[in-house]
């Protein structure tokens, strides 16, 4: 006889709970004396489930292993994956509409006034040439990330207009290529700056997964351009998520 398919009976099993009728959006309290390890956990098993004995499963020690158990995983649904990658913010002294600045060659991403630009017309097809001596402008990929976002501020400190920030990622330099290789489009975000010196909201989700080792890249653009020099001044924080986009609340 064929294995059951577990999908084909998963609706029935999630039927049992929401029967409950029970839609809290705080998470159950756990103190740290409801919560075990997992050394303990197999210990319990190998003492309290042993085979071959009649009476060694009790319904009271199949609960007790099971609220233990429940308390001492971690739950997306309470708890998250959530996590902040880095959190920065500089000033970009802008010169023309159709720069994308990108860091600093000298300093890096993290360096507080962004100079380093690039006149390719960025878009999801329109990929950036970046050479090894520029890899210390993106942000390193310590883990396999599910979803990247990065949510910020934009001040137009010198007059008015669209400003563009794309993102990408591409292989690290590791001297095989004068270039880094591989670049991928992760998504991008737009900002109509319509007060000068006016802070206004902006975010980006990554369309992609945003592999291990990888290095991010982010390019912002004055699109609204028109004066010799107009200063943008840009705060951001990216994040992360490290379960599937798969996974829905």
């Amino acid at each position: 006889m064929p294995t059951q398919d577990y999908t084909s009976a998963s609706p029935n099993y999630g039927a049992k709970f929401t029967a409950q009728n029970r839609s809290s959006s705080v998470a159950a309290t756990v103190t740290a004396n409801e919560q075990s390890d997992r050394d303990n956990l197999l210990h319990f098993i190998e003492d309290k489930f042993k085979s071959g004995i009649k009476g060694s499963l009790t319904m009271e020690n199949l609960r007790a292993f099971l609220h233990i158990l429940v308390k001492s995983v971690r739950l997306q649904r309470d708890e998250g994956s959530f996590g902040v990658l880095t959190s920065q913010s500089m000033n970009i002294s802008t010169s023309s509409a159709s720069r994308f600045y990108f860091g600093s060659q000298t300093y890096g991403s993290s360096y507080h006034a962004w100079s380093q630009n690039t006149t390719a017309a960025l878009s999801p097809t329109v990929f950036p040439s970046i050479t090894g001596s520029y890899s210390n402008m993106g942000f390193d990929i310590p883990f396999n990330l599910s979803s990247f976002s990065c949510r910020g501020t934009m001040i137009h400190d010198g007059g008015t207009g669209v400003v563009d920030i794309k993102f990408y990622y591409l292989d690290g330099d590791e001297n095989a290529s004068s270039s880094l290789l591989n670049p991928v489009y992760i998504g991008q975000a737009s900002v109509d700056c319509v007060v000068t010196r006016t802070g206004y909201a902006w975010s980006m989700t990554s369309v992609v997964p945003v592999p291990l080792g990888k290095k991010v890249f982010m390019f912002v653009r004055n699109t609204g351009h028109t004066a010799s020099i107009e200063k943008l001044k840009v705060s951001f924080v990216m994040y992360y998520n490290t379960v599937s986009e798969s996974f829905t609340i």
